[in-house]
């Protein structure tokens, strides 16, 4: 458990908090927190999770070294394979890298030599909740995925199309499990719908996907 949730619990004394997870956390979001603190008297901008904004506003996958492979569909499929060996994405030996929040991949690790991913293993997830119990490590996000799926329907092929449908557009912008969504599954469909959410103008589904993908949502709550 972490320290907000003990909070939470009562179960110890209520404190301003800032979170700084890492597994270790990165050397320079303790730091630079330190330095913040002691400059401005305050905490630095914090995300809904109480992370520092400067170290934790953006994804592992947003700044990787290989996200150009990514693109190009370039994938290694085994740590020893021609892939692996050209430094391919390594999304499918289980990178978490598009659902974890962190600077690894500017600030790096030993005075800025190198980060897991540019060392050929893929990002873990350390710095996001649940951490430890959220999948193996070499499991892929699209495999992570269908372990959601509701555990009744669990051969609905419509609601495994959702599964499908969520994890190939909205994990590399949010949690591979869609129980953290705040938002109702509807509304969700319903802004999708309209159009005003500008970041997702990109995505085109159907009427039929969206549907799907609130049905998906809702039996996944």
């Amino acid at each position: 458990a972490g320290v907000s949730e003990l909070m939470e619990r009562g179960e110890i004394e209520q404190k301003p908090l800032i979170n700084l997870p890492g597994c270790p956390p990165l050397p320079v979001a303790i730091s630079s927190v330190l330095a913040h603190l002691v400059v401005f008297e305050g905490f630095p901008a914090l995300d809904d999770l109480n992370r520092p904004l400067s170290i934790y506003a953006k994804t592992v996958h947003d700044r990787c070294s290989r996200y150009h492979f990514y693109e190009n569909e370039q994938f290694a499929e085994r740590f020893d394979d021609e892939g692996a060996r050209q430094g391919w994405c390594l999304y499918k030996l289980g990178c978490k890298g598009p659902t974890t929040h962190n600077a690894c991949a500017v600030v790096k690790w030993n005075q800025g030599t190198s980060f897991p991913i540019e060392a050929g293993h893929p990002c873990i997830g350390c710095s996001e909740p649940d951490f430890w119990d959220k999948g193996g490590f070499y499991q892929t996000l699209d495999s992570a995925m269908l372990n959601y799926a509701p555990k009744n329907e669990a051969h609905d092929s419509r609601i495994q199309e959702g599964a499908q449908l969520y994890e190939e557009n909205c994990v590399y912008c949010h949690s591979f499990d869609p129980t953290d969504f705040k938002t109702a599954p509807d509304k969700i469909a319903d802004l999708l719908r309209s159009g005003d959410i500008r970041s997702h103008s990109r995505l085109q589904f159907s009427e039929d996907q969206l549907t799907i993908l609130e049905k998906y949502l809702e039996e996944s709550q």
